[in-house]
């Protein structure tokens, strides 16, 4: 699992996405796929984005996810940090609502 962190609005289409791994077992190459799966059931959706940059020393991932999907608009208003739990799948992380 990891924890949402920090939803930044970076304008209308961009935003940052900060999620910190509950464990210490996350470990991945710089410029590695992800997916990241949105909402949950026969409603969810998956999207592909790349960690472009190691973790921090925080141990908190970047992404930086585009918001010109209606889905993810929708979505990210319900996100709140520290509430919002990601399961983490090999390499992926699933969002769970």
């Amino acid at each position: 699992m990891a924890t949402l962190v920090q939803f930044e609005r970076l304008g209308d289409r961009y935003g940052i996405l900060r999620l910190k791994p509950n464990n210490n077992q996350w470990t991945h190459n710089p410029g590695q796929f992800t997916e990241i799966v949105f909402g949950e059931g026969e409603t969810s959706f998956a999207k592909t984005y790349s960690i472009a940059s190691a973790m921090r020393r925080d141990r908190i991932l970047d992404f930086c996810i585009q918001l010109n999907d209606p889905q993810i608009l929708e979505g990210s208003n319900l996100w709140q940090p520290v509430k919002t739990q990601f399961a983490l799948y090999v390499g992926n992380i699933r969002i769970v609502t």
